[in-house]
């Protein structure tokens, strides 16, 4: 019984060490995505991949450890992300990085409408409803036997 339990113990363990390791598919396509979205050298490359690597095993730790809880597993993959960003500036120059940043969209400016639009937004969608409405009835006498329209002669 207690080779068992040993054994179970054990087989435990490396399921536990095989979940927090990061495949090298995961590393190449964080890679490929920092390459589409700066064009970095060969040289780059090679010196982002243990960055990237390490970033993405901290977030998977972070989900291991915090998953339960939203606000800390935030907090945990903010510093890691930031640390991230931190060793990808050493590598990268500033216009690759300017590339990394999220573009900034402009603010859409709603309109406050008047009372008079609405009415007239209003009056729209009652009539294309009604439109829609006397097609159904249009189709479903059609449909009916021994109704039939009588064709202009």
């Amino acid at each position: 019984m207690k080779k068992l339990i040993l054994i179970l113990g054990m087989f435990l363990a490396i399921l536990n060490v095989r979940a927090q390791e990061i495949t090298q598919a995961e590393i190449t396509k964080e890679v490929n995505y920092l390459n589409k979205m700066c064009g970095l050298t060969s040289a780059q490359a090679k010196d982002v991949r243990p960055a990237v690597e390490q970033y993405l095993k901290a977030r998977k730790i972070n989900k291991q450890n915090y998953g339960g809880d939203t606000k800390e597993l935030n907090r945990f993959n903010k510093e890691a992300h930031d640390n991230y960003l931190n060793q990808l500036r050493q590598v990268l120059d500033s216009n690759q990085i300017d590339k990394l940043k999220p573009k900034e969209r402009p603010h859409r400016v709603i309109k406050e409408k008047t009372p008079h639009q609405s009415a007239i937004k209003a009056h729209k969608e009652h009539n294309t409803k009604s439109e829609k409405t006397k097609k159904q009835k249009d189709t479903a006498d059609d449909k009916k036997p021994g109704k039939r329209k009588k064709k202009d002669e």
